[in-house]
């Protein structure tokens, strides 16, 4: 797979590096790392959701404006988990 690269290696640890970013070499092809990869950014999305509604509340003194509601909405993870009957 590295001789198929069109990024170097040390190109990818220095982007990773500068930006704060995990970084995952996978393959769809040979199954690796894709389960992991897909965990890893739905808990960071998670993670920053809780960020920005735990910044929202301390902004607005724990109320809630129709608008923060209808954003916090707009972003909601809950329906894209549900179980297969």
């Amino acid at each position: 797979m590295k001789d198929l690269r069109a990024v170097k290696d040390k190109d990818i640890k220095e982007l990773v590096k500068k930006h704060g970013w995990t970084f995952f070499e996978t393959s769809a092809k040979e199954r690796i790392n894709v389960e992991e990869s897909f965990n890893a950014a739905v808990k960071s999305i998670i993670s920053w959701r809780k960020e920005v509604e735990d910044q929202e509340e301390q902004e607005i003194g724990g109320e809630q404006t129709s608008d923060s509601a209808a954003k916090k909405k707009k972003f909601s993870l809950k329906g894209l988990f549900k179980k297969k009957k």
